[in-house]
């Protein structure tokens, strides 16, 4: 599971976009229907991705 994680590190946010946007053109093809629980999801995980992006960045150190 480590393995994993160190190769989604910095990937995870294009990964989610690329899953929404899949998502998205499948519903506007006729592919599957518009899930509300299904966007739902989508939005936790890509919402949890920005946040590990942010805390993995870390504070930016003052510029003198």
């Amino acid at each position: 599971m480590i393995q994993v994680w160190e190769f989604l590190k910095g990937r995870k946010t294009y990964l989610m976009a690329a899953v929404i946007g899949l998502d998205a053109t499948g519903v506007a093809l006729g592919w599957w229907d518009d899930g509300k629980l299904r966007q739902i999801t989508e939005g936790i995980f890509t919402l949890l991705a920005l946040r590990s992006g942010i805390s993995a960045s870390g504070p930016v150190a003052p510029v003198k």
